[in-house]
C-alpha cells in the first residue's frame, strides 16, 4: 500500500452501480481495495436516498460496505450546519428523506428559520 495514500474515494453511480444495477467487477475491485489496505468510502450527490438504503443496494450487489462509509449530499449537509451553523433552526427545502440529517432542528417554512438548506 502506498503511504501518502490515506483512503480510496469512490463514487457509487456509474463507478459501483448504473441505476443500482451492480457494474461488472464493482464489488471485486472494492475487495482488493481492502485487502490492500485501504481505507474505502462511497461518495453519491444524491438527496433521494439514506445512507441505510444505499448501503443495502450495494451490500445487495455484493459490494462490502458499511453504512458509517457512505458518505452523501444529506449527509454532508448535516455535517456542515453542525460544524457552522450548530443549534440553528433550519428550514430545508427537499422532498428528499431527512433520516441522515439526525439531530438538525428542522422547521416548516412559518417556523422562523434561522439557515435555509435547498436541496
Amino acid at each position: 500500500m502506498a503511504e501518502s495514500i490515506d483512503a480510496v474515494l469512490l463514487d457509487i453511480d456509474g463507478v459501483l452501480v448504473l441505476s443500482w444495477e451492480p457494474l461488472d467487477g464493482a464489488a471485486e475491485a472494492v475487495t482488493a481495495l481492502r485487502r490492500a489496505g485501504y481505507r474505502v468510502r462511497f461518495l453519491t450527490n444524491t438527496t433521494s436516498r439514506t445512507r441505510g438504503s444505499i448501503a443495502r443496494a450495494l451490500r445487495a450487489a455484493e459490494i462490502d460496505v458499511d453504512d458509517h462509509e457512505i458518505a452523501t449530499a444529506t449527509s454532508a449537509t448535516a455535517a456542515h450546519l453542525r460544524h457552522r451553523h450548530p443549534g440553528r433552526r433550519v428550514l430545508l427545502l427537499d422532498d428528499g428523506p431527512t433520516d441522515d440529517l439526525g439531530d438538525i432542528d428542522l422547521v416548516v417554512v412559518d417556523g422562523d428559520p434561522e439557515v435555509v438548506v435547498l436541496g
